[in-house]
């Protein structure tokens, strides 16, 4: 029987989400000076939209 829950993630988005980590990983890897500043901005795009200080997490 089939879900009505249409927005149930599948094994297949769940593969795909892991192929653009892989990928996105990879060229992160390939450029590591221009990407640790590009990240060090979003940080702190993210930290001002927040409302917080530098000292929080990129993460969730």
């Amino acid at each position: 029987m089939a879900s009505s829950f249409i927005y149930k993630p599948t094994a297949a988005r769940y593969g795909m989400l892991l192929a653009i980590d892989v990928l996105a990983t990879e060229l992160a890897l390939a450029q590591p000076e221009d990407n640790q500043e590009r990240l060090r901005r979003i940080k702190l795009a993210l930290d001002d939209y927040r409302g917080g200080d530098d000292h929080l997490p990129l993460g969730d």
